[in-house]
């Protein structure tokens, strides 16, 4: 089952020299789409999507990726104002996802390991690495790869 996975690879890590988990960590994102008018036209919004995210590790932000993939961040207080905007977009409450899961560091390396929900059902288990002293991906993504190929070949596949 996904929790003996999850707990497997909770194993795993801690077997290898990972601390237990450091903190619990939780992300949602839901998808807004525009509403056509009272006439039946779509408004100038057309066919425009796009996903809010927020996640337990930044609390007090909440992040946006349009269909054209561009990204916003603002305040938690974005939220009021997608209330405020339900007569131009509606949430799409089918396809909400949740992840929700643990995190671990071993040396300079954090790692999640959660489960995806969509509604109530468990959709698969996602693991994201961190090398925590680098934030630019083009310095370590050799690095990233080595250590998933190393660590968690037996879990993850590489691209």
């Amino acid at each position: 089952t996904a929790s003996q996975a999850e707990e497997c690879l909770h194993t795993h890590l801690v077997n290898i020299g990972a601390s237990k988990a450091v903190t619990t960590w939780k992300m949602d994102c839901e998808q807004f789409s525009a509403l056509p008018n009272l006439s039946g036209n779509m408004r100038s919004i057309s066919g425009r999507s796009f996903q809010v995210i927020h996640t337990s590790e930044s609390e007090s932000l909440s992040f946006a990726i349009t269909d054209q993939m561009n990204v916003i961040v603002a305040e938690r207080s974005f939220d009021h104002i997608l209330v405020k905007m339900s007569d131009c977009y509606q949430p799409n409450k089918v396809t909400r996802i949740e992840v929700k899961g643990r995190k671990f560091e071993i040396g300079d390396f954090a790692v999640k390991v959660g489960s995806v929900f969509m509604g109530p059902s468990f959709k698969c288990l996602v693991t994201e690495v961190e090398y925590k002293p680098s934030v630019r991906i083009k310095d370590t993504c050799a690095l990233l790869f080595e250590f998933l190929r190393i660590v968690l070949w037996r879990y993850c596949s590489c691209p």
